[in-house]
């Protein structure tokens, strides 16, 4: 395997690899950032939503606080770091709920889910100029069915909250 591109965010490599038909056939993947998902719980059990803008999509989506973890970082290290740049809260309890290892012949991360509990309202560091996201606090309830009605725009969120729904006597203590 060959690195062809290192970048800030993105390294592509690329392989030959012999098909059924016998012969060699040239092989890219692109290694992005792995990233953290966080699905916070306020003191009266609602679900932190984020209503973000999506420039590129030039519409907003349904959200909840989530970001890449940077070179070296510890996943958790990234997920506070997110709560607080994303929603303006810190949380005093974390359980991590899910880890995926996303690979496809194209693209591979990884994926770290975590709840957070008792929320603390911070202030929100001046970020990146180009987030813009509102918390929205939401039950539980209209979470899991904004979830299950697709209303989520990533599936692996929309996935984790229903997860949340299901096993909440479990995940949140």
């Amino acid at each position: 395997m060959q690195t062809v591109y290192r970048g800030k965010y993105l390294t592509v490599r690329r392989w030959w690899e012999r098909g059924r038909d016998g012969k060699k056939h040239l092989f890219e993947q692109v290694r992005r950032p792995d990233s953290v998902v966080i699905l916070s719980v306020d003191q009266r059990g609602r679900l932190i939503l984020l209503r973000e803008r999506r420039y590129g999509m030039r519409r907003y989506i349904w959200n909840v606080p989530s970001g890449k973890v940077d070179r070296g970082q510890k996943p958790l290290t990234a997920a506070r770091q997110e709560l607080l740049e994303e929603a303006g809260f810190s949380a005093r309890r974390w359980k991590r709920v899910g880890e995926e290892k996303h690979r496809s012949s194209v693209v591979a991360w990884n994926l770290y889910v975590y709840v957070a509990q008792q929320l603390h309202e911070r202030e929100r560091p001046s970020g990146d100029p180009h987030e813009a996201t509102r918390p929205v606090p939401v039950s539980l309830r209209k979470a899991y069915a904004l979830a299950l009605e697709g209303k989520m725009h990533y599936a692996d969120v929309g996935y984790y909250i229903i997860r949340l729904w299901r096993e909440r006597n479990n995940w949140l203590t």
